[in-house]
């Protein structure tokens, strides 16, 4: 539960940096919490199945499952924020379909030049297409205990070529997502290697911890450094709060599964949804603060919408798909009856 409250305020965290302005001036390190946190969960619903014979392919349809709904409501929404842009600035219809294309296929933007993004429509798609790359490769050959080498090489190539800031903007942005993953994949095998000693109020420290890291203004230099060591910082807080689940006081095991749920919906929709928001906000406001609480208004509401969203399109569908898809997940060729959706 600890990990789901996490989650919840690393999305909320994402949407006040963008929606807000200096609110949440580290609001954009969520994403390597996402990533750190997406290792340790993957790896600790998978890797016993995946060791014990679950078909790689049955992984990918389960991880297909779970991402793909939102990726079409976010596309979907982003399109009808394009055409929105599109009639104040009349532009490329044609350019508009192809990017809505790419994102419902979750295929990014290749040429780009500075300040442009993967994924114009929507720009937070381009974590998810890296958590997608990144799911790729330890499904095909991380999640061995023979490939623990492999794993850890990995992870320190990461953290040197993210400290050389490499020009080329996808390699950059495919480090990050490869550090903080694995990172997360190897604090799972150690929580089970160590006896870690559950901390009294440790969930408490933890959500205070990341909220603290979020709000924080950051003058690290150069970013490379202040990346490994958030992460760092975030590996250490997951395994604290690991530890420290059951810690939690029944009265707010309720809303952190709540918060952990919305967490993927809020974070797959709050850039186009914002932007209809910001149409009416810059127009009623006239100086930061007004704008400021008017965006926190319009966050409030956009986090209502998350919810909705959850329990009227997401969790059916991914319910629809995975009793549509159960005879397809397999190991060792028999149906998988433990199949465990992460």
């Amino acid at each position: 539960m600890t990990l789901d409250l996490l989650r919840g305020i690393a999305a909320i965290g994402v949407m006040l940096f963008h929606n807000c302005v200096g609110v949440v001036q580290s609001g954009y390190l969520a994403v390597d919490l996402f990533f750190v946190l997406s290792g340790f969960v993957i790896a600790l619903s998978y890797e016993d199945k995946l060791r014990g014979g679950l078909a790689q392919s049955s992984f990918f349809l389960a991880r297909f499952i779970r991402l793909w709904p939102m990726i079409v409501v976010g596309s979907v929404l982003g399109l009808l924020a394009g055409l929105a842009h599109y009639v104040a600035h009349p532009g490329d219809l044609w350019t508009l379909g192809a990017q809505f294309s790419a994102s419902l296929i979750l295929f990014p933007k290749l040429a780009i030049a500075e300040g442009d993004e993967l994924f114009p429509l929507n720009t937070v798609f381009w974590s998810l297409f890296f958590e997608i790359v990144v799911n790729v490769i330890y499904a095909a050959w991380l999640y061995s205990r023979r490939a623990q080498g492999l794993l850890v090489a990995v992870v320190i190539v990461s953290a040197i070529c993210i400290l050389l800031q490499p020009e080329i903007r996808m390699l950059m942005l495919f480090t990050r997502a490869l550090l903080g993953f694995f990172l997360g994949v190897l604090m799972y095998r150690m929580s089970n290697k160590l006896q870690l000693t559950a901390v009294r109020f440790g969930w408490l420290f933890c959500a205070a911890a990341v909220v603290l890291i979020l709000v924080m203004p950051t003058s690290i230099r150069p970013p490379g450094m202040l990346v490994l060591l958030i992460d760092a910082a975030f590996c250490a807080i997951i395994l604290v709060a690991a530890a420290s689940d059951k810690t939690m006081p029944a009265i707010s095991v309720g809303w952190s599964q709540w918060l952990g749920d919305i967490s993927y919906p809020l974070y797959a929709i709050h850039r186009p949804l914002f932007y209809f928001c910001s149409l009416l906000i810059v127009r009623a406001t006239h100086d930061l603060a007004a704008y400021n609480l008017a965006a926190l208004v319009a966050s409030v509401a956009i986090v209502a919408a998350s919810s909705a969203v959850l329990r009227s399109f997401d969790q059916p569908v991914r319910r629809y798909l995975t009793g549509l898809t159960r005879p397809y997940l397999k190991a060792k060729g028999r149906p998988e009856a433990a199949f465990r959706e992460a």
